[in-house]
């Protein structure tokens, strides 16, 4: 330790005590001044960090008034394009807005945005927009509004991360900053696109099963966007309980009428009523739209702009406050230094007045210092060294009566003693060395006698007798303390005993002789032994152990670290040794950890070998993980210890929010059900008991059998089970019956679930009623290749299975025929009898020539390989394929006239 402050030692030992406390107050003013100015720089960079994003959320509200006037020209722009010239005013006045719009985005920018690719993109395609979509489709005047959108809100997500609004670490402001520029656009953008889209398809009072499907599409996601935005602002409104009731309103009102939208959109556009007008469905879409916006404007970035100023003003005052006390506590050292350094030169001018009187023969001088300090020790010292100066010249005077009585003492002690001479003669064995080794002075006249009786081992007493008589020469050459020896002697009985060999010259009351004194060690040999091994025990159970065991002093200063601290927070022993255990813990936990060990040590808390609690630790790399720690505090002779066993509980806090994520997973809007290996049901969800209609309790014990429709051989089972072996799981649409017996569609996957030898032990099923999604299916089916009025194929459909006719006829050398059939004199009836006669009468030819035909002669009908078609108007498409004389399709002529010859009631 000498060696490491040397250096510092040599400099204060060439200073006076001014210089000295000079360079003191020196040092530590310049490590205050470092400690305030890191402290400054951090606060201040988060006030900076703070004030940029206030500037950032500025620059956010022109960007989305830019999205909504966008929006807005999108839906009024396709009913100008779709022929609704009642909405070109609005359009153009949109146009106009949104063009003021960039202009005040562009103001407000930084140069480095303004001058960025993102940025001139936009403005050059708005341009492009603003001259060419009075001469676009529909179509392409949709997609690019909506494109040019989409960039403008990716724009405005990278104008957040540039001013740092995306990285708050302020868990309330993060959810009110993501909501305001993720969610709620979002969700706002997919309600705009469904606004164009109606308002176009209501101007043309028409929609093709691509716009129907699109439409359904758009619903879809409108729904997605909804569920996200709805758990978002519940979740700010939990970390904002100022503004928690008002933003549960809103997102009651958002949802709601983005619901009307739908339910209109699904009541009269898709089912091709248009009742409403465009301007009305472009009014309620717009309304709706314009809450959102409005709660954005109105709560959110005003509460995110309260919230950032509140962090500005807090980080400046905390920045007085520590650069106030970092100055007081300053002056306050500075005032105690100055103290200090006054009450040492007066102690020490005091040593140097009573030194100098008692040099000059003054042997009453005494020193008196009012202190505490080691100065007042070198006081007593001096005052001792008088007492000792004078105490020996009295003993001068009684050397003789000081003789005697030093032998009666060493006669009566209970501690072997021995007295020999300079020539190595030994004249004194007091009664308790005859007693312990059974020696008498007969028997060891002299050292070398003893050496012989005490040890007859020719090795280990040529080591003794050495390590002995040189011990005793640097003692007398030297002028210094015997160091004790520890010497194994073989006593008169022949047994051992471990002594403490101690001895001290005696020149002047006793002549020249040394006094030795044997100490008798032995049984507390035997308990040190018996202390090693179980500290050896259990050092091996601790190295061996996997927890962290730590051991600190009183001081809060690491002296225990075993393998297992090492693996858990990455330093060796040799790093962490001497070192405070706060070093390992999270700043945040380092003055209650402070206060706590007082507490303990101080026998404020009283038990502590029973608790344990959850804390969180720091690795040597900077890492945080959460650990379990419990403590014992235990006492030895060097003061208090306490001992703690720490276990990194990372994997199990992981497990648990596993388990946590994995319960809600399992109640999700999917049925699912877990089996064992012998696909005996185990758990079912209320997805699954709202679908089947079987309850928990109902399904848990029995098989999926339970579900069987039957429609579904035992092939189709052997192919699943087949790839649930090989593959581990098995996708698939199939057929089951609920409860009440109804068969229904369902998509549904099963995944084997493995240990960690990989046997399976689990079967996991979840599934999903489809069958609305098959109507629609079916639904949209008709509706691209089924004609409405006659319930015949269409023209797509003939044209398709046209194409696959040739195709076939060509590869096989067969025949097919094509015959075309219209309607005489049907603009007639049309024009006399009205167009709802006309279509009665077209749906009674397709019926006549799709159902009787198939009665009459077995040549002449309708197979299922021919198909029918309505091309439109009065006009039948019959498709003969397969034929083998072309006299066949002549009699299927004829019966078809014969058939339509007979008169229509």
């Amino acid at each position: 330790m000498n060696k490491l402050f040397s250096p510092a030692i040599a400099l204060m030992n060439r200073l006076d005590y001014t210089r000295k406390f000079m360079v003191l107050g020196l040092i530590y003013l310049v490590a205050i001044t470092v400690v305030v100015y890191s402290l400054y720089a951090s606060l201040n960079q988060v006030a900076r960090t703070s004030q940029r994003q206030l500037e950032g959320l500025e620059l956010i509200k022109p960007i989305s008034s830019g999205v909504q006037f966008m929006q807005q020209h999108r839906g009024l722009s396709t009913g100008v394009l779709g022929g609704n010239e009642a909405m070109r005013n609005q359009c153009d006045t949109k146009e106009i807005e949104t063009a003021a719009a960039f202009d005040a985005i562009e103001r407000r920018l930084s140069a480095s945005l303004v001058l960025s690719e993102d940025w001139a993109r936009l403005k050059a395609d708005w341009n492009s927009l603003q001259k060419g979509w009075s001469h676009w489709t529909v179509d392409e005047n949709f997609s690019t509004h909506t494109d040019l959108i989409d960039r403008m809100l990716v724009f405005e997500v990278r104008v957040a991360d540039d001013y740092a609004l995306t990285f708050d670490s302020d868990v309330d402001a993060f959810y009110l900053i993501d909501t305001t520029i993720n969610k709620l656009p979002l969700a706002l953008e997919r309600l705009g696109r469904i606004r164009a889209f109606g308002t176009g398809i209501l101007t043309q009072k028409q929609i093709s099963a691509y716009q129907q499907a699109e439409m359904i599409a758009l619903i879809a996601e409108l729904r997605h966007a909804l569920k996200f935005l709805a758990i978002n602002l519940e979740k700010t409104g939990q970390f904002n309980p100022g503004i928690q009731n008002p933003l549960l309103a809103a997102t009651e009102d958002i949802v709601d009428s983005a619901r009307q939208i739908v339910d209109l959109v699904q009541s009269d556009i898709i089912t091709e009523h248009f009742v409403t007008s465009p301007e009305d469905f472009f009014k309620m879409a717009t309304a709706a739209i314009d809450k959102g916006y409005r709660q954005m404007d109105q709560t959110l970035l005003p509460k995110t702009e309260a919230l950032i100023t509140g962090r500005i003003q807090h980080t400046k005052n905390k920045l007085h406050v520590s650069i106030g006390i970092a100055v007081l506590l300053l002056l306050v050292v500075h005032y105690f230094l100055i103290g200090i350094y006054y009450a040492m030169i007066g102690s020490i001018q005091s040593l140097t007045r009573s030194a100098r009187v008692f040099a000059g023969g003054d042997m009453r001088e005494r020193i008196n210092l009012d202190t505490r300090d080691e100065l007042r020790q070198v006081g007593d010292s001096f005052n001792e060294m008088a007492d000792g100066f004078n105490a020996l010249l009295a003993a001068r005077l009684e050397d003789k009566a000081s003789e005697t009585r030093l032998r009666s003492i060493i006669d009566a002690s209970p501690v072997p003693m021995v007295l020999n001479d300079d020539q190595q003669n030994i004249t004194f064995l007091n009664p308790a060395f005859i007693q312990t080794f059974g020696y008498t002075l007969e028997d060891i006249p002299t050292l070398t006698d003893w050496w012989a009786k005490a040890s007859p081992d020719p090795e280990y007493r040529e080591w003794m007798a050495a390590t002995w008589q040189t011990t005793l020469e640097t003692v007398l050459h030297d002028d210094s303390q015997f160091n004790p020896v520890e010497l194994n002697i073989r006593c008169h009985s022949g047994s051992t005993k471990t002594v403490l060999a101690n001895a001290s010259s005696i020149k002047q009351s006793l002549g020249s002789v040394h006094l030795v004194v044997l100490y008798d060690i032995n049984e507390r040999k035997k308990a040190e032994q018996k202390v090693l091994e179980r500290e050896a025990r259990y050092r091996a159970v601790t190295y061996s152990a996997n927890d962290a065991i730590i051991t600190t002093n009183s001081a809060g200063n690491i002296t225990g670290w075993n393998r297992g601290a090492e693996t858990i927070f990455g330093y060796t022993e040799t790093e962490v040794s001497g070192q405070p255990l706060t070093l390992l813990m999270p700043p945040r936990y380092r003055d209650p950890h402070l206060i706590g060990m007082k507490r303990v040590l101080s026998g404020g808390v009283s038990h502590i070998n029973d608790k344990t609690i959850e804390l969180a630790g720091l690795r040597k790399d900077g890492s945080e993980f959460p650990l379990e720690l419990s403590l014992a505090k235990w006492e030895a002779s060097e003061g208090w210890f306490v001992t703690g066993i720490i276990r990194d509980i990372t994997e199990r806090k992981q497990a648990e929010a596993d388990l946590r994520i994995a319960a809600i997973a399992f109640e999700t809007q999917e049925a699912m059900m877990i089996t064992d290996t012998n696909q005996v049901i185990l758990k079912v969800n209320q997805a699954f008991v709202r679908i089947t209609g079987y309850s928990a309790e109902e399904a848990i014990g029995q098989t999926p059998a339970l579900l069987k429709s039957g429609y579904q051989d035992a092939k189709f089972y052997q192919t699943m089970w087949e790839s649930l072996v090989r593959d581990g799981y098995w996708q698939s649409e199939i057929w089951n019956r609920r409860k009440c017996g109804d068969v229904y569609p369902e998509r549904i996957t099963i995944t084997a679930v493995t240990n960690a030898e990989g046997n399976v032990v689990n079967y996991v099923g979840t599934f999903d009623d489809i069958s609305q999604h098959k109507k629609a299916e079916e639904t949209i089916h008709d509706l691209v290749f089924y004609d409405s009025l006659t319930k015949l194929p269409n023209r797509r459909l003939l044209l398709e299975r046209l194409k696959h006719s040739i195709e076939v006829e060509r590869r096989d050398g067969k025949q097919l025929a094509l015959m075309m059939l219209d309607l005489d004199r049907f603009k007639v009836i049309n024009d006399s009898l009205g167009y709802l006669a006309g279509d009665e009468l077209l749906q009674q030819v397709a019926t006549r020539i799709a159902t009787r035909l198939r009665k009459v002669d077995i040549v002449a009908r309708l197979r299922k390989v021919d198909l029918l078609a309505h091309l439109g108007g009065d006009e039948f498409i019959m498709l003969l394929e397969d034929i083998t004389h072309t006299e066949d399709a002549a009699r299927v002529a004829e019966q078809v006239i014969a058939i339509l010859s007979k008169p229509s009631i």
